[in-house]
């Protein structure tokens, strides 16, 4: 890499890292922006997320073909008590929540598309190969920032040996992880995996 360039690495190409990719792109003294994603997009195997709330984040057009299949109004969040539970048990709670923006989508287009997209403004994609604690090691060293976008626990905290903390605002827990997260229960964005189970 040029030397004289101001450099990014946003590991993890999926929704997150696009999102990244896409503000450090527009970001001025950013020249280069490489994306690291363990799988190819055209084989992409999307386990989760669907539903994207807000979907005036994502900067393509709101059209099938980009992955937007079905215009809604909101969704409905949905709490159990376990995944062990009886499969016709009521939830412990449900809430309403508008969402005019939302919609219910084919995750594995609207990713393939988006990195299409900010691959002809001249982001770079590495796909095909996961991203080892080596590899994080010369990623840190080579770029000027680092956005870690990987799943849950990130790389990041692989790397450090610390997989069963989390940091900074969060979006989804997964039942394994430990803490005191009080002050995020009143907030409906925060889903509950596994251990509570959701819909």
């Amino acid at each position: 890499m040029d030397d004289t360039q101001s450099t990014a690495a946003v590991i993890g190409g999926s929704v997150s890292g696009f999102a990244a990719a896409t503000g450090l792109f527009r970001r001025t003294g950013v020249d280069r922006v490489t994306v690291y994603e363990r799988q190819e997009y055209d084989e992409k195997r999307v386990d989760c997320g669907e539903a994207i709330n807000d979907s005036t984040l994502v900067p393509l057009e709101k059209t099938p073909e980009n992955g937007f299949v079905n215009d809604v109004d909101g969704f409905q969040i949905r709490v159990y008590d376990g995944t062990d539970r009886p499969l016709d048990a009521p939830p412990l709670a449900k809430s309403n929540v508008r969402c005019e923006p939302g919609y219910i989508c084919e995750r594995p287009v609207v990713e393939r598309r988006w990195a299409e997209e900010l691959a002809t403004r001249g982001v770079e994609f590495r796909t095909g190969r996961s991203v080892s604690p080596n590899d994080y090691a010369d990623i840190v060293d080579s770029y000027d920032y680092i956005v870690d976008a990987s799943s849950h626990p990130s790389l990041t905290l692989k790397a450090r040996g610390t997989t069963r903390e989390y940091t900074g605002d969060m979006v989804a827990l997964n039942a394994t992880v430990e803490g005191d997260f009080s002050a995020y229960a009143n907030r409906p964005r925060i889903f509950f995996e596994g251990y509570v189970g959701y819909a």
